[in-house]
């Protein structure tokens, strides 16, 4: 892989871990919350209300907030109750799917540029992973 190759592809590679970062807290749970109160519920008392809303953010926490936007915009427009949080966990795994791949190809990419400018590389890598499984924890 060329040099200019290489460096549009590890700028490309940090846009998109950028992208890929997972939301603050805060800013995912004010979302989760607009979102929940879109739809009628009986009400909880606080500390139900927190577990709820740690759980959420337990489940959503992994997820940038592009994605969880998304999937909550597609459910105000397509549902008419309350999501459970593997329904919202599986919309945001579809929307982060595809930039998920990119970045693993990226990933991939930049590695087997780097074995080939240094062949010593996979060598060193084995020898660790060996080393590393005989260790015991």
């Amino acid at each position: 892989m060329e040099d200019g190759v290489a460096g549009l592809a590890m700028q490309h590679l940090s846009e998109l871990e950028a992208a890929l970062r997972p939301a603050e807290r805060g800013v995912l749970l004010a979302r989760i919350l607009a979102l929940l109160s879109h739809f009628r519920a009986e009400p909880n008392p606080p500390q139900v209300e927190q577990m709820i809303a740690d759980d959420w953010a337990e489940d959503l926490g992994e997820f940038p907030i592009w994605a969880v936007e998304q999937a909550c915009r597609q459910w105000r427009r397509t549902r008419k109750w309350r999501p459970q949080i593997c329904e919202m966990v599986a919309l945001c795994r579809e929307a982060v799917a595809e930039p998920e791949t990119r970045r693993q190809r990226l990933q991939a990419l930049l590695h087997r540029a780097a074995a080939k400018r240094n062949p010593m590389l996979h060598r060193m890598e084995e020898l660790t992973q060996g080393t590393f499984r005989r260790v015991p924890a």
